[in-house]
């Protein structure tokens, strides 16, 4: 499980996301913090190994959000903002932890 720069920047952005990748990815997110938006799309994806399915579910989902307007993608803006506030959280944390790490390797020599 890696969270590369093609997880982080639509959260980064505030942007909603369908994420492709491992079996579970949406799981393992959900267990850090974030929120993902199983209550406007089909996630069921994310737990299909059969790629043809993951992919048919993709698509339906891609198509369903095609026909929606702008008032149902408003609707995301709350879990959007919570999964930037959550990075934000997580990158202090980490940052603070390295800093930490740094200084005790400083008095250990």
């Amino acid at each position: 499980f890696m969270m590369t720069e093609k997880v982080l920047k639509p959260i980064i952005m505030k942007h909603p996301f369908m994420i492709v990748s491992t079996v579970g990815f949406l799981d393992k997110m959900r267990r850090l913090g974030y929120k993902t938006f199983s209550s406007h799309i089909d996630e069921s994806y994310d737990d299909q190994t059969d790629e043809k399915t993951r992919f048919e579910i993709i698509g339906q989902n891609i198509s369903f959000l095609h026909r929606q307007d702008k008032k149902y993608f408003e609707e995301m803006d709350s879990i959007c903002e919570h999964n930037y506030n959550h990075f934000l959280k997580l990158q202090r944390e980490y940052q603070s932890k390295l800093e930490s790490e740094i200084e005790k390797l400083k008095y250990e020599g």
